[in-house]
């Protein structure tokens, strides 16, 4: 009689650690999936500040475009200037000449 009592209760033990051990595991299986989820919540947030990082990255690129776009047309206006700057130049040093050659023929018919 003793001996079916202590089997029954080593049974019952038995059983007992089963549970423990199944309730362990799932509370580890548990902990995982929250794991799971935080990963997969940060993943997420990375991915949309990728995205947001992109979009800022073509606007800078879209913006260094049109800057260079007007740096050429700047360029092109400042050589234009440059060039009726040395036509005006060239004209001023005439007129320069003329004048003194007026002013030596003014001074040889005054003579």
């Amino acid at each position: 009689m003793d001996y079916l009592r202590v089997k029954e209760e080593l049974k019952k033990t038995r059983i007992d650690l089963k549970d423990s051990k199944v309730t362990v595991e799932k509370n580890k299986l548990d902990e995982v999936g929250k794991e799971a989820e935080k990963a997969k919540i940060k993943e997420s947030n990375l991915e949309k500040q990728i995205y947001a990082l992109k979009d800022k990255l073509f606007t800078v690129e879209k913006k260094n475009t049109d800057l260079h776009k007007s740096n050429k047309e700047y360029t092109v206006v400042v050589q234009k200037m440059d060039i009726r700057i040395k036509e005006l130049t060239q004209a001023l040093d005439k007129a320069k000449i003329d004048i003194d050659s007026l002013e030596k023929n003014k001074s040889q018919k005054e003579k």
